[in-house]
């Protein structure tokens, strides 16, 4: 039964983190422009968050069972059974565990400045001079804590005299904690977001970068956190824990159901490219219920109308006339209408004469509001004007998700993993690619 109650605490504090998750969720949502249904939104990330949530919660309850089977393990448990050690074990902690964390982040600062140097390079082994240095460095870093261990040990042993806290593992670990926290921070503010600065701290500066989000790191910590504080719940409130643990497991239930039948494509668009942690849930969801393997689910705002026939999704080729709804629009395409979109196409393709010249315009970062692809606002008055005699793509994808990856490529003509270049953020592309200017000059054209 203790078993079974620290399980039914963990789901309860679960059902927390996750509802504080789908909260942030939704809040960035609705801050990137969202105009729908605010609780329609909030029910969705729920049906999304809150599986995970319970699961990681069951998770860290087992694992915090197996590592305290008699108590919940709590942060002030653990420190009383460290305390409680004999005097020449909780001296020897007391030593090692502050000298583990600086080590390991002198490791990280270490290994953070080495690896710029080595993906400047343009070479097939970077991987394995990445994985070389590292080993390398961590042998080099565990050799001196063996070295530091005993005077480390003696020199607190001396400090001890004044205070006991001195030779207190857990006081010990906590400031050697605190320091590299603050250490890590400062870095972030030291350097600027290509990671270079005056100090070797300032490398961290690349995560204040916009682009890089990290909010679905934070978001699990908190998922991972709230089952291991809900499970201590088990000591304090066990009157309640199965009501509230019944509560959680039908709330869970009910919004999961709602996300599978989502009726609204605009709300699971925002969600699938809004919100940060949710979309990555989303992703995996929709690949897990689509069972005829074409990309698209008929689940949580998924489009798929038949997922059992791969020739039928929401990206799939339409052809007007044959009673059949191949891209999911509702309807099949009457044949007058394609043939009229044909006719256009042709008397368009007249019109164009052959030139000699190409130009290539790219916009960088230009999102897809725009009047030709259907925003009502006048914000691109020449483009539709270009638009209108011209074919229109309007499912292209970019080469990568950042400039430096994604321009080169399209003048090379490759795939960036196909292109030869360095690793470093701001990439430099070696000689042996051959750019559409060159083979325009080799055509003389």
């Amino acid at each position: 039964m203790k078993f079974f109650g620290r399980i039914l605490a963990a789901w309860i504090g679960g059902a927390f983190g996750g509802l504080l998750v789908a909260l942030l969720e939704a809040r960035a949502v609705r801050s990137a422009e969202f105009v729908g249904d605010p609780w329609r939104l909030l029910a969705f990330l729920l049906g999304l968050v809150l599986p995970l949530a319970l699961a990681l919660a069951t998770f860290a309850a087992l694992y915090a069972i197996y590592l305290s089977p008699d108590e919940p393990l709590t942060i002030a448990r653990a420190t009383e059974r460290v305390r409680s050690l004999p005097m020449l074990e909780r001296s020897r902690l007391a030593a090692a565990l502050p000298l583990a964390v600086v080590l390991g982040f002198a490791w990280l600062v270490t290994l953070a400045n080495a690896s710029p140097h080595l993906l400047e390079r343009v070479s097939g082994a970077i991987g394995a001079e990445l994985g070389m240095t590292s080993a390398v460095t961590l042998a080099v870093t565990f050799a001196v804590g063996l070295a530091l261990l005993s005077p480390t040990r003696r020199l607190l042993a001396r400090f001890a005299e004044k205070s006991h806290r001195f030779v207190d593992p857990a006081s010990t670990f906590g400031v050697a904690l605190a320091l590299a926290v603050a250490l890590f921070v400062l870095g972030i503010f030291l350097g600027d977001p290509s990671g270079k600065g005056m100090t070797p701290l300032a490398v961290f500066g690349v995560l204040a970068r916009q682009e890089l989000d990290l909010r679905p790191i934070y978001w699990l910590a908190i998922l991972g956190m709230a089952g291991l504080v809900g499970q201590s719940l088990y000591a304090k409130q066990r009157g309640s824990l199965f009501f509230f643990a019944t509560l959680s497991l039908a709330g869970t239930g009910v919004a999961t159901f709602h996300a599978a039948h989502l009726d609204t494509p605009a709300l699971a668009r925002a969600v699938e490219q809004k919100a940060p942690f949710g979309k990555l849930v989303l992703a995996v969801l929709r690949k897990a219920t689509d069972r005829d393997h074409d990309g698209y689910s008929p689940w949580f705002g998924g489009g798929d109308c038949d997922d059992h026939d791969k020739t039928r999704s929401p990206d799939a080729i339409e052809i007007a006339g044959n009673g059949v709804d191949e891209d999911c629009s509702g309807a099949d395409l009457p044949r007058s209408v394609a043939a009229d979109t044909q006719a256009k196409s042709v008397v368009t393709s007249a019109k164009i004469k052959p030139a000699k010249n190409l130009v290539l315009i790219t916009i960088d970062t230009l999102r897809p509001d725009l009047g030709f692809l259907g925003y009502p606002k006048p914000v691109s008055p020449n483009l539709d004007r270009l638009a209108a005699s011209s074919t229109v793509f309007e499912r292209a994808y970019s080469m990568a998700s950042y400039t430096g990856k994604a321009l080169a490529p399209i003048v090379i003509g490759k795939y960036p993993s196909e292109t030869k270049r360095n690793g470093a953020h701001f990439n430099s592309y070696d000689k042996a690619n051959v750019f559409i200017a060159e083979r325009f000059q080799e055509a003389s054209i």
